[in-house]
Protein backbone atom coordinates (compact mmCIF):
# COMPACT_ATOMS: atom_id res chain seq x y z
CA UNK A 1 0.00 0.00 0.00
CA UNK A 2 2.89 2.21 1.10
CA UNK A 3 4.36 1.45 -2.35
CA UNK A 4 1.49 2.73 -4.57
CA UNK A 5 0.60 5.76 -2.60
CA UNK A 6 4.26 6.87 -3.43
CA UNK A 7 4.00 5.51 -6.80
CA UNK A 8 0.57 7.44 -7.46
CA UNK A 9 2.36 10.98 -5.79
CA UNK A 10 4.91 10.58 -7.96
CA UNK A 11 3.48 9.75 -11.22
CA UNK A 12 1.66 12.99 -10.18
CA UNK A 13 4.56 15.14 -9.54
CA UNK A 14 6.29 13.64 -12.63
CA UNK A 15 3.18 14.50 -14.61
CA UNK A 16 3.40 18.49 -12.92
CA UNK A 17 6.97 18.93 -14.04
CA UNK A 18 6.11 17.93 -17.73
CA UNK A 19 3.27 20.25 -17.47
CA UNK A 20 5.17 23.17 -17.11
CA UNK A 21 7.99 21.81 -19.10
CA UNK A 22 5.35 22.00 -21.94
CA UNK A 23 4.94 18.25 -22.19
CA UNK A 24 1.35 18.02 -22.06
CA UNK A 25 1.00 14.19 -23.35
CA UNK A 26 2.36 11.03 -24.56
CA UNK A 27 1.48 11.00 -28.34
CA UNK A 28 3.19 9.33 -31.94
CA UNK A 29 4.46 12.71 -32.92
CA UNK A 30 6.89 13.16 -29.90
CA UNK A 31 10.66 12.97 -30.52
CA UNK A 32 12.13 10.03 -29.82
CA UNK A 33 15.04 11.07 -27.14
CA UNK A 34 11.87 12.91 -25.59
CA UNK A 35 10.10 9.52 -25.14
CA UNK A 36 13.34 8.12 -23.85
CA UNK A 37 13.77 10.24 -21.58
CA UNK A 38 10.46 10.77 -20.09
CA UNK A 39 10.19 6.60 -20.05
CA UNK A 40 13.66 6.25 -18.46
CA UNK A 41 12.44 9.07 -15.94
CA UNK A 42 9.41 6.65 -14.86
CA UNK A 43 11.17 4.04 -14.49
CA UNK A 44 13.95 5.33 -12.39
CA UNK A 45 11.11 6.80 -9.92
CA UNK A 46 9.85 2.99 -10.01
CA UNK A 47 12.53 1.69 -8.82
CA UNK A 48 13.78 4.52 -6.15
CA UNK A 49 10.18 3.89 -4.44
CA UNK A 50 10.53 0.15 -4.33
CA UNK A 51 14.18 0.56 -2.76
CA UNK A 52 12.90 2.86 -0.52
CA UNK A 53 10.01 -0.10 0.79
CA UNK A 54 12.55 -2.31 0.97
CA UNK A 55 12.71 -2.66 4.66
CA UNK A 56 9.19 -3.34 4.73
CA UNK A 57 9.82 -6.59 2.50
CA UNK A 58 12.84 -7.64 4.45
CA UNK A 59 10.28 -7.53 7.66
CA UNK A 60 7.72 -9.62 6.42
CA UNK A 61 10.15 -11.81 4.75
CA UNK A 62 12.24 -12.06 8.23
CA UNK A 63 9.17 -12.30 10.42
CA UNK A 64 8.42 -15.81 8.94
CA UNK A 65 11.94 -17.79 9.23
CA UNK A 66 11.64 -15.91 13.13
CA UNK A 67 9.85 -16.16 16.56
CA UNK A 68 9.76 -12.58 17.79
CA UNK A 69 7.46 -11.03 20.19
CA UNK A 70 8.47 -7.32 18.48
CA UNK A 71 6.64 -5.82 15.99
CA UNK A 72 8.38 -4.98 12.83
CA UNK A 73 9.19 -1.07 13.72
CA UNK A 74 10.94 -2.08 16.30
CA UNK A 75 12.28 -5.41 14.87
CA UNK A 76 13.93 -2.75 12.05
CA UNK A 77 15.20 -0.61 14.66
CA UNK A 78 16.74 -2.93 16.26
CA UNK A 79 18.69 -4.79 13.10
CA UNK A 80 19.51 -1.28 12.28
CA UNK A 81 21.29 -0.67 15.50
CA UNK A 82 22.85 -4.15 15.56
CA UNK A 83 23.96 -4.23 12.26
CA UNK A 84 24.12 -1.10 10.85
CA UNK A 85 21.22 0.54 8.33
CA UNK A 86 22.47 -1.04 4.76
CA UNK A 87 21.53 -4.57 6.56
CA UNK A 88 17.75 -3.20 6.06
CA UNK A 89 18.76 -3.39 2.18
CA UNK A 90 20.44 -6.88 2.04
CA UNK A 91 19.06 -8.70 -1.08
CA UNK A 92 18.07 -5.50 -2.62
CA UNK A 93 20.02 -5.60 -5.89
CA UNK A 94 18.66 -9.18 -6.44
CA UNK A 95 15.49 -8.09 -6.04
CA UNK A 96 15.37 -5.25 -8.28
CA UNK A 97 17.29 -7.64 -10.88
CA UNK A 98 14.39 -10.59 -10.28
CA UNK A 99 11.74 -7.50 -10.83
CA UNK A 100 13.83 -5.76 -14.20
CA UNK A 101 14.16 -9.47 -15.61
CA UNK A 102 10.75 -10.29 -15.35
CA UNK A 103 9.18 -6.50 -16.71
CA UNK A 104 12.03 -6.44 -19.44
CA UNK A 105 10.49 -10.29 -20.48
CA UNK A 106 6.66 -9.78 -20.59
CA UNK A 107 7.96 -6.54 -22.57
CA UNK A 108 9.67 -8.65 -25.62
CA UNK A 109 6.80 -11.49 -24.79
CA UNK A 110 3.58 -9.44 -25.61
CA UNK A 111 6.07 -7.87 -28.57
CA UNK A 112 6.55 -10.88 -30.40
CA UNK A 113 2.87 -11.98 -29.71
CA UNK A 114 1.50 -8.87 -31.15
CA UNK A 115 3.92 -9.45 -33.95
CA UNK A 116 3.31 -12.90 -34.69
CA UNK A 117 -0.34 -12.28 -34.31
CA UNK A 118 -0.62 -9.53 -37.27
CA UNK A 119 -4.36 -9.05 -36.35
CA UNK A 120 -5.58 -12.68 -36.98
CA UNK A 121 -5.75 -13.39 -33.24
CA UNK A 122 -8.66 -12.45 -30.96
CA UNK A 123 -7.88 -10.69 -27.17
CA UNK A 124 -8.94 -14.65 -25.51
CA UNK A 125 -5.89 -16.67 -27.68
CA UNK A 126 -3.29 -13.33 -26.90
CA UNK A 127 -4.94 -13.78 -23.24
CA UNK A 128 -4.07 -17.59 -23.14
CA UNK A 129 -0.51 -17.26 -24.69
CA UNK A 130 0.52 -14.38 -22.28
CA UNK A 131 -0.36 -16.60 -19.42
CA UNK A 132 1.27 -19.37 -20.85
CA UNK A 133 4.14 -17.51 -21.88
CA UNK A 134 4.58 -15.96 -18.27
CA UNK A 135 4.41 -19.29 -17.04
CA UNK A 136 7.73 -20.20 -18.70
CA UNK A 137 9.19 -16.37 -18.30
CA UNK A 138 8.70 -17.01 -14.52
CA UNK A 139 10.72 -19.99 -14.50
CA UNK A 140 13.86 -18.23 -15.27
CA UNK A 141 12.83 -15.60 -12.75
CA UNK A 142 12.63 -17.58 -9.86
CA UNK A 143 16.54 -18.23 -9.59
CA UNK A 144 16.82 -14.62 -8.60
CA UNK A 145 13.67 -14.09 -6.84
CA UNK A 146 14.60 -16.90 -4.53
CA UNK A 147 18.60 -15.14 -4.00
CA UNK A 148 16.81 -12.43 -3.10
CA UNK A 149 14.39 -14.08 -0.45
CA UNK A 150 17.22 -15.77 0.80
CA UNK A 151 19.55 -12.87 1.63
CA UNK A 152 17.10 -10.65 2.81
CA UNK A 153 16.52 -13.45 5.56
CA UNK A 154 20.42 -13.85 6.10
CA UNK A 155 21.61 -12.22 9.50
CA UNK A 156 24.32 -13.23 12.24
CA UNK A 157 21.41 -12.35 14.76
CA UNK A 158 19.74 -15.27 16.87
CA UNK A 159 17.26 -17.05 15.28
CA UNK A 160 17.91 -16.03 11.36
CA UNK A 161 20.07 -18.14 8.92
CA UNK A 162 23.84 -17.59 8.55
CA UNK A 163 25.02 -15.35 6.27
CA UNK A 164 26.10 -17.38 2.49
CA UNK A 165 27.76 -16.03 -0.43
CA UNK A 166 25.56 -15.81 -3.84
CA UNK A 167 27.67 -18.88 -5.44
CA UNK A 168 26.49 -21.21 -1.61
CA UNK A 169 22.86 -19.89 -1.99
CA UNK A 170 22.56 -20.68 -6.52
CA UNK A 171 24.12 -24.07 -5.76
CA UNK A 172 21.55 -24.79 -2.67
CA UNK A 173 18.46 -23.57 -4.99
CA UNK A 174 15.73 -26.81 -6.36
CA UNK A 175 17.40 -26.14 -10.04
CA UNK A 176 15.52 -29.93 -10.32
CA UNK A 177 12.00 -28.60 -10.07
CA UNK A 178 12.87 -25.58 -11.62
CA UNK A 179 13.78 -27.88 -14.96
CA UNK A 180 10.51 -29.59 -14.49
CA UNK A 181 8.54 -26.68 -14.32
CA UNK A 182 10.13 -25.34 -17.86
CA UNK A 183 9.20 -28.91 -18.57
CA UNK A 184 5.78 -28.67 -17.77
CA UNK A 185 5.16 -25.05 -18.64
CA UNK A 186 7.11 -25.19 -21.81
CA UNK A 187 4.31 -28.41 -22.88
CA UNK A 188 1.33 -25.95 -22.11
CA UNK A 189 2.63 -23.56 -24.19
CA UNK A 190 3.52 -25.41 -27.04
CA UNK A 191 0.16 -27.66 -26.72
CA UNK A 192 -1.87 -23.87 -26.87
CA UNK A 193 0.17 -22.67 -29.88
CA UNK A 194 -0.54 -25.71 -31.49
CA UNK A 195 -4.27 -25.71 -30.75
CA UNK A 196 -4.32 -21.64 -31.87
CA UNK A 197 -2.57 -22.92 -35.32
CA UNK A 198 -5.33 -25.11 -35.57
CA UNK A 199 -7.76 -23.09 -35.04
CA UNK A 200 -6.38 -20.78 -37.41
CA UNK A 201 -6.36 -23.57 -40.08
CA UNK A 202 -9.89 -23.96 -39.69
CA UNK A 203 -11.25 -20.85 -39.82
CA UNK A 204 -9.20 -20.10 -43.27
CA UNK A 205 -10.31 -23.85 -44.77
CA UNK A 206 -14.01 -22.51 -43.69
CA UNK A 207 -13.84 -18.95 -45.51
CA UNK A 208 -11.90 -21.08 -48.87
Amino acid sequence: AIRDVLRLLAERGVRTLERRSGCVKWDEEMELPSKRRRFWTRLTVKYCIDGICYPILLASSRSIVMDAQENSWESMCRWGREEGLWSLFAGLTASLLSTAIEEAMEMILAYCIERQAKGNLDISDKLVLKACGSSVVSVFTSPVNYVGIIQRCQSRLPGLPEPRSVASILYGLPWRGSFNQLLLFGGILTLNVRLIQWKLQQERDEEE
